[in-house]
């Protein structure tokens, strides 16, 4: 029995998870952004509706959630 790994950082879309995960090279993918704006992304994955998040990956959901809610803020900073 070996120590799950979960690999972090910018892997949003299925034709970078599969060769990850079904190859062993990893036991999961951690994906906390595009959770961010697709809490419903693995059921998108599994039915075949997207294949890849709508994340586009520029923090600024993180930097936001310093003062406000959590969400997605497209690239544009709340006023």
């Amino acid at each position: 029995m070996g120590i799950p790994v979960i690999v972090v950082g910018e892997i949003a879309s299925l034709p970078d998870i599969r060769p990850i995960v079904g190859e062993g090279k990893a036991d999961a993918i951690s994906m906390s952004r595009p959770f961010v704006i697709e809490p419903g992304i693995v059921k998108k994955f599994q039915e075949g509706k997207q294949d890849r998040s709508k994340c586009i990956q520029c923090n600024f959901c993180v930097i936001a959630a310093e003062t406000g809610p959590l969400r997605c803020y497209h690239g544009k900073l709340k006023e």
